[in-house]
């Protein structure tokens, strides 16, 4: 492989790479501290205090519902 051939792969790769997980994530999640985070889907446990957070490749987060100010999906209020 030639070396210019070889430098566009490496930049093909890096750009690849930089793609935002915010991009492949379904719903925004609002807490009431101002801050948000991006997440696969959510459920709310049944306790009711309790909210499920799917972080995607089978990692789960639980925030007191009490944190959560509302979740979005596509723009729409979900929560």
């Amino acid at each position: 492989m030639t070396t210019k051939r070889f430098g566009r792969v490496i930049l093909v790769l890096s750009a690849i790479g930089t793609i935002p997980l915010a991009a492949f994530a379904d719903e925004v999640v609002h807490f009431t501290n101002g801050a948000e985070m991006t997440v696969r889907s959510h459920s709310v446990e049944k306790d009711k205090q309790m909210v499920r957070l799917d972080l995607g490749a089978n990692s789960f987060i639980a925030f007191p519902l009490a944190m959560v100010d509302k979740i979005e999906s596509a723009g729409r209020d979900v929560f």
